[in-house]
């Protein structure tokens, strides 16, 4: 039972560290992946920073630069993508 515990709380600390991003436009998807640790953009409302365990988000994206964390393996990469204009 102890080993069954210690497995379950890796799941769900490995879990935690990543999120599932996807940027959609009217056209269909832009981007989608599964191992993001970190996303900052520029909306409406100004820039945000969405980290794991953040509540589904729906919002307007405005032109700006997408920062990005994400895993590949264990090694976090950082990337910057061009939005919008």
């Amino acid at each position: 039972m102890l080993s069954q515990q210690n497995n379950s709380q890796k799941i769900k600390s490995l879990s935690s560290k990543f999120m599932q991003l996807q940027i959609t436009s009217a056209s269909g998807n832009i981007l989608t992946a599964e191992s993001f640790a970190r996303v900052s953009i520029m909306t409406e409302d100004g820039e945000i920073t969405i980290l794991p365990g953040h509540e589904p988000l729906l919002s307007a994206v405005r032109p700006g630069i997408l920062h990005a964390e994400y895993y590949v393996g264990h090694k976090v990469h950082t990337s910057e993508y061009a939005t919008g204009g």
